[in-house]
């Protein structure tokens, strides 16, 4: 069982995605916000941030970057969720620090198999206090399945 964080404020989406993983026995958070997000990263660890890219406030993009600048995430995997999908918006995403990036609409089945891979392969880090260390990265992890841009059933209201 993984700790999931959910960073979406459309409450439709944030509620299908989080019963999909809690039935796949995760132990799953919402968080409607930026804001609400970073509070929750300060006093929790978490073993993967699903993070929409378009919040009210402060984007995912931002919220990527200050993840990825304090060393205590470096080995979490932080997976992009976008209604939109253009070269640029992806290659931002990635730059920002994301290790994945879904389109919005998201099919469950690709959602749950890019969550599996990122927390098979995740990040390499160091332990924390009352965490494992992540497993090792198998070989060919991150490609395949449910990489990269994906579609499905789960849609995303204008921003």
């Amino acid at each position: 069982m993984a700790r999931i964080l959910i960073v979406e404020d459309n409450e439709t989406n944030a509620l299908l995605f989080s019963d999909v993983l809690a039935a796949e026995g995760h132990a799953v958070e919402v968080a409607p916000d930026g804001e609400t997000a970073l509070a929750r990263l300060e006093a929790e660890m978490y073993d993967l941030i699903l993070l929409d890219i378009h919040l009210p406030e402060m984007d995912g993009l931002a919220i990527a970057r200050a993840l990825r600048s304090t060393p205590a995430f470096d080995g979490v995997p932080i997976v992009a969720l976008s209604a939109f999908a253009t070269d640029r918006e992806i290659r931002e995403a990635y730059a920002a620090g994301f290790d994945d990036y879904l389109t919005k609409p998201i099919d469950v089945q690709t959602l749950v198999a890019a969550v599996s891979r990122h927390l098979r392969s995740g990040r390499i880090t160091v332990p924390e206090k009352g965490r494992p260390a992540a497993e090792a990265p198998e070989p060919g992890a991150g490609g395949g399945e449910g990489a990269g841009p994906s579609a499905g059933r789960v849609r995303d209201e204008a921003p």
